[in-house]
């Protein structure tokens, strides 16, 4: 190649048999030493043009605009923000992006999130009060009287109460399957009151249901049936009330019978002649009471037995008072007369 061939003085020859541009005075000026470097040690990232891309502080991207000779007016504020301790490196491909992808603004932004409320505390409910309890209508209040039905009653050889037909007072009731309750009525005392007299007579049976069924069924000896109703009749539906009452006629001491065939594996135990119904039996055993069953014959049962005897048995009647009986011999079928009753209903 000749001289004339020769390139412009403006370029310069490529390594690989081309040429390239020289390098612009302008870009030169530019990249003097005392421009600040890089923080990121890869290489900035570029835009088109070949313009610098810097992150600002949360994580925007400021691409720089390139003037009309390709140099960039702003490369020394890019440099200077780069710099910046509080700059932001750009995140790579691997990295997370967390800055980019999250809610805007921070603890310190304006538009941070508000912090969460604190629960408040549950007001404790007040607890209802407790309406009270109707007082039950004791059987020594004369308003529990109700009505009833009066008819004739029999004398079996032995009644469910288990008093024998040759140990029966001249003055006694029987009372229906309801009064009866199991045998809770036996050796309880009943009121009596029609036109012509009032009556107490102890319950000593089991009777049957008259109509009507809504009230109770009476069914009483001859001799009470004369006396409350003397015009002859021996069934009444109306004209009669009765209610439970403490025996007024009841021994000083009640009677304890040991029914045959009972053992120290097995007992069982009447209780007569009290003054009010039962509601417990039980019998001391060491420091403890245990109870015993109550049955539809009027024995109070304990299926393991009391022991040897002699026994102590505590009695509980429908008022709630109890009295204690020691000495009670295991000597089934011989009538036990203690020391011990229930006081009377109050005045």
């Amino acid at each position: 190649m000749g001289s004339d061939d020769a390139p412009p003085p403006d370029l310069a020859s490529d390594p690989l048999g081309g040429t390239m541009a020289a390098p612009d005075a302008n870009v030169a000026a530019d990249a003097a030493p005392d421009e600040a470097p890089s923080p990121n040690p890869d290489a900035p990232a570029t835009v088109d043009g070949g313009s610098p891309v810097t992150w600002d502080a949360v994580g925007t991207v400021e691409a720089t605009a390139s003037d009309a000779t390709g140099g960039s007016l702003d490369a020394r504020e890019g440099a200077s923000d780069a710099a910046s301790p509080d700059a932001v490196a750009p995140p790579n491909d691997a990295g997370p992006t967390a800055q980019q992808d999250g809610p805007p603004g921070g603890p310190d932004g304006d538009d941070a999130a508000p912090m969460p409320m604190p629960m408040p505390m549950p007001m404790p409910m007040p607890m209802p009060m407790p309406m009270p309890m109707p007082m039950p209508i004791s059987m020594c209040d004369p308003r529990a009287a109700s009505s009833a039905s009066l008819a004739l009653g029999s004398s079996p050889a032995i009644t469910a109460c288990g008093t024998p037909i040759a140990e029966l007072p001249a003055l006694f009731v029987a009372v229906d399957p309801r009064t009866f309750d199991g045998s809770s009525a036996c050796g309880g005392c009943v009121r009596i009151e029609t036109a012509a007299t009032a009556l107490e007579l102890p319950v000593v049976d089991l009777g049957a249901s008259l109509a009507p069924v809504t009230q109770p069924t009476l069914l009483v000896s001859q001799p009470a049936l004369s006396m409350l109703l003397p015009n002859g009749d021996i069934f009444a539906s109306t004209g009669a009330s009765w209610r439970f009452v403490s025996c007024s006629q009841a021994p000083p001491a009640m009677t304890f019978t040991l029914q045959l065939g009972s053992n120290p594996s097995y007992s069982a135990v009447l209780i007569q002649n009290h003054r009010n119904r039962l509601s417990r039996v039980e019998y001391k055993r060491g420091d403890v009471y245990v109870p015993l069953v109550r049955t539809t014959y009027n024995y109070w049962v304990s299926s393991s037995g009391m022991g040897p005897g002699p026994f102590t048995l505590r009695i509980t009647d429908v008022l709630t008072q109890s009295v204690e009986q020691a000495g009670v011999p295991l000597a089934p079928g011989v009538p036990f007369v203690g020391n011990v009753q229930f006081p009377p209903c109050p005045k």
